[in-house]
């Protein structure tokens, strides 16, 4: 134990082999990892989108409650109501601006597909009379190229199959971050004065001393294993 503690090489030696055997466990460990980390994606990324957003717009409600009807200023529940329906005013035209010149493009391409087929086809003919193509193909094993061609035929339309479920499932995935994000945002801009100080004192409070140990301690270890030479 003296030694590992005077040996700095040796120490970290150790320390990196055990990382390392740390991923490797955790690599064997995927399916039961996979649907952990599939659940904390589909619950952090909606709030921290909600958190920006937040962020973002929290002074401006407190700027729009500010304002006076009447007598009375704007309550934070409205204010909330009035900045939500202007942003989601702001997607919406956003999408409807980007959206159709974006499905335009796309009708212009699968529209150019069937001339570019037929483009390709009038070139493959007029490549199978070439006389050279002919002399090949009399010396190549038709009935491998044959086996390659469905192979490869097959292959794409397994790959297509995952490429459309992948789609779907991203697809279902924004639509559910969509949905979330608003509701999220709504409520931190309602309660968010209550919720950040109610979230700091639970966590700050009950973690800070625990916090500083661990560092303490970190810092003693890592101060341990460096040779002290006695003052002469």
């Amino acid at each position: 134990m003296e030694r590992l503690k005077q040996s700095k090489l040796l120490y970290w030696t150790l320390e990196a082999l055990a990382v390392v055997v740390l991923i490797w466990v955790l690599s064997q460990l995927s399916f039961v990892l996979k649907p952990i980390g599939q659940f904390i994606g589909a619950v952090f990324v909606p709030l921290i989108v909600s958190g920006f957003l937040y962020y973002l717009m929290n002074p401006v409600v407190k700027f729009v409650s500010k304002i006076k009807s009447g007598k009375r200023h704007l309550g934070r529940g409205l204010s909330v109501a009035i900045v939500m329906i202007l942003f989601l005013a702001i997607i919406v035209l956003a999408i409807f601006t980007f959206v159709p010149n974006l499905v335009e493009q796309l009708t212009k391409v699968v529209a150019s597909a069937p001339k570019s087929i037929s483009g390709m086809q009038e070139w493959l003919k007029g490549l199978s009379n070439n006389e050279l193509v002919q002399r090949i193909s009399k010396e190549l094993d038709l009935s491998n190229l044959q086996k390659h061609v469905q192979k490869y035929a097959e292959g794409f339309l397994v790959g297509t199959a995952n490429g459309l479920g992948a789609v779907v499932g991203t697809l279902t995935g924004v639509i559910v971050t969509a949905i979330t994000v608003p509701v999220m945002t709504i409520y931190m801009l309602l309660d968010g004065d209550k919720l950040v100080p109610f979230l700091q004192s639970c966590l700050f409070q009950r973690t800070r001393k625990r916090l500083l140990i661990s560092c303490i301690v970190w810092m003693k270890q890592s101060l341990t294993i460096l040779p002290v030479k006695p003052l002469k």
